[in-house]
C-alpha cells in the first residue's frame, strides 16, 4: 500500500515517484502558497506628467491610462498634499485578461462567495520620489482603456477587497462591486483602426489598487441549484506548498477552492450543479512543480480526486496560456 501511495501514472503510462516531503501537515488557516510567482504577469512600468489633463501611460495597443491633472497627492484623503508641480509621476500597472491570468496571480473571481464572470482585472500603483502617490477621488477619475476582443456585455465596476488575515493565511481576493457610479464605471469603447473597428474596456475610477469587470455567474439549470465542489489530492500535497483552481469551461470564471485543515480537502461553494469545469491543482515541493488536472461535470458534493504529475514551470506557464 504505502507503494503504490507513493507513485503515480504519468500521461505517458509511465510510473514516476510521488514528491519525497517529511512534513504532511498543514497550516491552520486557509492558505495561498506562492506557487506561481514566477510566471506572474510582468508589471508596466512607465511615467507620467501628473499636471497635464492628457498624461497618462500606454502598452502596445491592450492598455492606455489616462490621469486627469492634479488628482495626485502623497497623503490618503489630504487634498492639501496634491503634487502641484509638473512633476512626473511612477506607475506601475498590472493587466490581468485571461483565465490563465489569475491563476499565475493566485486570485479568484468571486464576491460574497459567489462566482463570478470577469472582463479585466487592473493594479494600478502610483510612486512619487520612492513614496506611494494615492488619488483624489473628489477629481475626476483616472480611465483606463483594455482592448478585448471578445467584449462580454453587461459587466459592472468591481474592486478588490482582501480577506481578513484571520480567515486566510495569505492573499485572497473578494472583489466588490461598487455601490455609487462615481466609485467607478464600466463601459464599451468602439474606434475604427485601420477601417476595421476594434473594442475595448473603458473603466473610469477614483480608486487605485485591484479593479476591473465582472458580472455575477447564472445558474447553469433551470432549477438554480448550486453544490459544495470538494477535491482530495495525495497527502504529500498540503495547503502549504499546493492551490487548487476550478476553471470554467464555458465561461471566463475562475474560483480558487480554499483548503480545509481538519478534512485536508480543498472546497469551495455555489458552483452551478452541471456546469463543465477543469480542476486544477499546482505545487511547489522542494523547488520541483507539479500539476494535477481534471475535467468534470460537477453533479453533487462528492469529492474529485487529482494526482499531480511533474512538469517544469515553462510547461505549466504554457498550459495557463490555453485556458
Amino acid at each position: 500500500m504505502l507503494f503504490v501511495q507513493s507513485c503515480q501514472k504519468s500521461s505517458t503510462g509511465d510510473f514516476i515517484p510521488a514528491p519525497i516531503q517529511s512534513d504532511t501537515s498543514w497550516v491552520s488557516t486557509d492558505s495561498i502558497p506562492s506557487v506561481t510567482t514566477a510566471i506572474e504577469k510582468p508589471v508596466i512600468v512607465d511615467s507620467f506628467n501628473s499636471n497635464a489633463d492628457e498624461s497618462g501611460i500606454t502598452s502596445g495597443d491592450s492598455l492606455a491610462v489616462n490621469f486627469p491633472a492634479g488628482g495626485c497627492m502623497t497623503a490618503p484623503n489630504n487634498p492639501y498634499t496634491t503634487i502641484k508641480n509638473a512633476d512626473k509621476v511612477r506607475a506601475a500597472v498590472v493587466l490581468l485578461t485571461s483565465k490563465g491570468d489569475i491563476i499565475r496571480h493566485r486570485l479568484s473571481t468571486e464576491s460574497n462567495g459567489n462566482p463570478l464572470i470577469f472582463g479585466t482585472y487592473v493594479n494600478i500603483r502610483l510612486f512619487y520620489k520612492g513614496q506611494q502617490v494615492f488619488w483624489n477621488g473628489a477629481l475626476p477619475p483616472v480611465q483606463v482603456k483594455v482592448r478585448d476582443y471578445n467584449i462580454l456585455k453587461g459587466l459592472k465596476y468591481y474592486f478588490y477587497q482582501p480577506l481578513p488575515a484571520s480567515t486566510t493565511n495569505g492573499r485572497d481576493s473578494a472583489w466588490l462591486p461598487a455601490t455609487n457610479p462615481i466609485t467607478g464605471n464600466v463601459a464599451i469603447y468602439t474606434e475604427t483602426v485601420n477601417r476595421n473597428p476594434k473594442t475595448s474596456y473603458l473603466i473610469r475610477t477614483n480608486r487605485l489598487g485591484w479593479f476591473g469587470c465582472d458580472s455575477l455567474v447564472n445558474y447553469a439549470n433551470a432549477n438554480h441549484t448550486t453544490t459544495r465542489l470538494n477535491v482530495i489530492l495525495p497527502i504529500n500535497y498540503t495547503n502549504k506548498n499546493t492551490i487548487v483552481y476550478a476553471v470554467f469551461d464555458k465561461i471566463k470564471s475562475v474560483v480558487r477552492l480554499k483548503s480545509n485543515t481538519v478534512g485536508k480537502t480543498y472546497s469551495t461553494t455555489n458552483i452551478p450543479v452541471g456546469a463543465s469545469i477543469t480542476l486544477i491543482s499546482l505545487s511547489k515541493i522542494n523547488n520541483v512543480y507539479y500539476i494535477g488536472t481534471k475535467s468534470v461535470v460537477v453533479s453533487s458534493s462528492t469529492p474529485f480526486t487529482l494526482k499531480p504529475v511533474q512538469k517544469d514551470i515553462t510547461e505549466i506557464d504554457q498550459y495557463l496560456k490555453t485556458l
